[in-house]
């Protein structure tokens, strides 16, 4: 039994080679993807226009609840409140811890702006970045180096890790927007 399991083993392992000796296989071709994300110019930029038919005051504040209760912290700030343009806009920070990534950032650092129409209000979500070992890191600048890397300049990340720390980011700044609809269109 021993002697079939040996050959066996063998035979395995000559017809199926095991995962390659760098960080960024898996067994067979590479299936990691970043999925497109939106863009402005070469930043990450989330933004939209939901319509809404409430009242101006209640939009407005609507926005700062929304603010207040998800990132108001000593570390954020609102850069404008101005209730008669209908602009709040500001720092907010989402804080976590990344298992799926080990020595990855931990927060993630964004500016934003609400901006009140006749119709709803638009949003923008932009200068997404983390600190990682003290070093200011651009989510734009891991993006482009994921979907057009120069052949000249040597990756700062490696695949594996680029498309885990912007896919995680991605999934965090949709639910910051999902929690930005929910919070705007509460009627009370």
């Amino acid at each position: 039994m021993r002697t079939v399991l040996v050959l066996l083993s063998l035979c395995l392992a000559w017809c199926c080679p095991a995962q390659g000796t760098y960080n960024d296989s898996l067994l067979g071709k590479p299936v990691w993807k970043v999925k497109a994300l939106p863009l402005d110019g070469s930043d990450i930029v989330y933004s939209g226009h939901e319509s809404l038919s409430f009242p101006r005051d209640l939009l407005f504040k609507n926005a700062l609840d929304w603010y207040n209760v998800n990132y108001k912290t000593v570390d954020t700030k609102l850069t404008v409140e101005n209730k008669e343009t209908g602009t709040v806009s500001g720092t907010g920070i989402i804080h976590f811890k990344q298992a799926a990534v080990a020595n990855g950032p931990e927060n993630i650092f964004f500016s934003f702006t609400i901006q009140l129409t006749n119709t709803g209000y638009d949003y923008r979500i932009y200068g997404i970045y983390s600190m990682l070992n003290g070093e200011k890191i651009w989510y734009s600048d891991m993006y482009r180096e994921e979907t057009a890397p120069s052949p000249e300049v040597k990756p700062h990340w490696t695949h594996r890790y680029r498309y885990e720390v912007i896919s995680n980011m991605d999934e965090f700044m949709q639910l910051a927007i999902n929690q930005l609809k929910a919070s705007m269109a509460n009627s009370k």
